[in-house]
């Protein structure tokens, strides 16, 4: 089992799952986590090879601002949204 431990002061959103194209091991791929960082007072997008997780993120993509806690993702092949003559008004509510 490999770790990773970020700084104390940093908080880490649900990781998701993205399977390698070409991998051979179902769990060949990479984590995508959002992490907010309290000294910076910015969140990161944080990007693991699974393949080696102790290393830490192999990329950080910085936000110029935090993001709000409890972010979730999730992959589907389509979208479900209500159908409409014309575009919704925007708030929707699903």
């Amino acid at each position: 089992i490999e770790t990773w431990n970020a700084h104390p002061l940093n908080f880490a959103e649900e990781p998701v799952f993205v399977p390698r194209s070409q991998g051979d091991r179902e769990d060949d791929g990479w984590l995508l986590c959002l992490m907010y960082d309290h000294l910076r007072d910015r969140s990161a997008l944080n990007i693991f090879d699974t393949t080696m997780l102790a290393v830490g993120p192999l990329c950080r993509l910085w936000l110029n601002h935090p993001l709000a806690h409890g972010l979730h993702g999730s992959w589907v092949k389509k979208t479900y949204l209500p159908t409409y003559g014309e575009p919704p008004d925007w708030p929707i509510s699903l």
